[in-house]
């Protein structure tokens, strides 16, 4: 073998092996692509993923926040309903002191007062209230009080006091009127229908 055999011998086996790197690197190349677009739709799968999981906690949020919104709203209108109607029982109690069926109930408030406190009591009234409260008892104090109907009974140093006006009955079964009133406009009723 000669030297140009030689040479011709070694250039081909260089070819040879020049071509096996060659179609090894285009095999590797072809990999790392399928492998990079094998990622990539992975990353885009994840994503498209996870927006979706966004998109729908965003829409319960927004839905949850509607619904407290609503239910605030609701609240606030049944409050205002209760509150209208508590007003209109307060406008007819006080609307009752100008009925003749006043004079029986302002005994009763007087009544009930000096036995509370006792004998030795004073009773307050408004003005208009005087001339009936003076056919009830004979401790019918001289001042007047500034109320909308009822009587107050004291003990004569005004320590002890029985306020039996409208305004203080009222205000102690205000909170148990709301409740009545509640439920007759959205439980009784509901169930009604």
């Amino acid at each position: 073998m000669g030297l140009e055999e030689l040479e011709k011998k070694l250039l081909e086996d260089a070819k040879k092996e020049a071509n096996s790197i060659l179609e090894k690197a285009r095999a590797e190349k072809e990999k790392i692509i399928q492998s990079a677009l094998e990622r990539k739709k992975n990353i885009i799968a994840q994503a498209k993923k996870m927006a979706t999981e966004l998109a729908e906690r965003e829409r319960q949020e927004r839905l949850s926040a509607a619904h407290l919104a609503a239910k605030q709203t609701v609240d606030r209108k049944r409050h205002e309903e209760v509150e209208k109607w508590v007003g209109s029982v307060w406008e007819e109690m006080v609307a009752f002191s100008g009925r003749k069926e006043y004079e029986k109930l302002l005994k009763k408030l007087i009544n009930e007062g000096e036995k509370e406190i006792g004998k030795q009591s004073i009773v307050f009234v408004n003005k208009s209230d005087q001339h009936m409260a003076k056919k009830i008892t004979k401790n019918l104090g001289k001042k007047t009080v500034s109320v909308s109907g009822g009587a107050i009974v004291a003990t004569m140093d005004e320590k002890i006091v029985v306020n039996n006006s409208f305004e203080a009955l009222f205000e102690q079964q205000k909170d148990f009127l709301r409740k009545e009133v509640f439920k007759e406009l959205f439980f009784e009723g509901d169930a009604k229908k």
